[in-house]
């Protein structure tokens, strides 16, 4: 499916490097043609920011890989337009259709991380050279953290 195939091709090798390069020899064998899902990769894997750090712009979906993510109150996440550059020789229409079809791969990807995809709203919104940074309740809202607060 098209979060599986976003997750495989464009998260999981940065999730290797960044976060625990351990699993990345659970990829699937292509001589075997098995077909490797999300969730025969992500078993028990912790993302987490230390005090202090930013994520921005693609750093929010490798966060997203983890069954379970550590945001501190005063690191900070932030999201915006994807931007895929200009080109020449593609006509606009393509090019639309292309981000387009990358904003629904991303969408399908964060559902199936157990990220609220309306978190998107703000990525749509916010000019590609420019960051909306998440507030702690948005953090909580779209799932990215547990609620910590006493209820």
């Amino acid at each position: 499916d098209y979060g599986s195939r976003f997750f495989l091709q464009v998260v999981w090798p940065f999730v290797c490097a960044f976060f625990d390069a351990r699993r990345c020899d659970s990829m699937p064998d292509s001589a075997s043609g098995r077909v490797c899902s999300i969730e025969d990769l992500l078993v028990e894997l912790t993302t987490a920011l230390r005090s202090g750090d930013i994520c921005y712009s693609a750093c929010p979906y490798l966060l997203a890989a983890g069954t379970s993510r550590d945001v501190p109150e005063d690191a900070s996440v932030g999201v915006h337009q994807h931007f895929f550059g200009e080109s020449t020789l593609l006509p606009a229409f393509v090019a639309v259709e292309d981000i387009q079809r990358g904003q629904g791969e991303v969408m399908t990807y964060l559902d199936q991380m157990g990220i609220d995809p309306l978190v998107m709203q703000h990525a749509l919104v916010t000019p590609p050279d420019e960051i909306y940074l998440l507030l702690p309740e948005e953090l909580t809202r779209y799932r990215f953290v547990e609620n910590t607060e006493p209820s």
